[in-house]
């Protein structure tokens, strides 16, 4: 049973692509900068998030993501790394989560309208009154 369970986590691991750590996401690209340093500060005060990002090589680092700035923590290539990671920094970032993996065409997606470009219900009425008019006298 061991056996087929870590095969299955391997196979898994294996097909996955990198997972990230997501800090926190900002509007404004200056909210985000200073919740970077303020990140990157924490790291150097505490013992054990220096460690974690030490000896795996992580980067804490500022992503755009469709309209909003993350902070994130990238380059976790085990699950170990990333639970681990996850657990030391929900200390302190209560609501930090494992970001699935990103897709450009998500952010890519066709904007929605504005206003002016919609049209109201009156005047898409007043347009189709109009068209029957120019019809029945035709």
């Amino acid at each position: 049973m061991k056996l087929l369970l870590l095969l299955l986590m391997t196979i898994t691991l294996a097909l996955s692509s990198e997972r990230k750590i997501l800090l926190g996401s900002y509007a404004n690209n200056l909210n985000a900068s200073k919740a970077l340093i303020q990140a990157n500060d924490l790291v150097e005060k505490d013992a054990l998030l220096k460690r974690l990002i030490n000896v795996n090589s992580l980067e804490i680092k500022k992503e755009k993501i469709g309209n909003y700035y993350a902070i994130t923590i990238s380059y976790l290539k085990t699950y170990t790394q990333l639970f681990r990671t996850l657990k030391a920094f929900s200390k302190y970032y209560h609501g930090a989560y494992v970001l699935p993996p990103y897709k450009e065409e998500i952010a890519n997606k066709e904007k929605l309208p504005s206003e002016k470009e919609t049209m109201s219900k009156k005047e898409i009425l007043y347009k189709t009154t109009i068209k029957i008019r120019i019809v029945e006298k035709g």
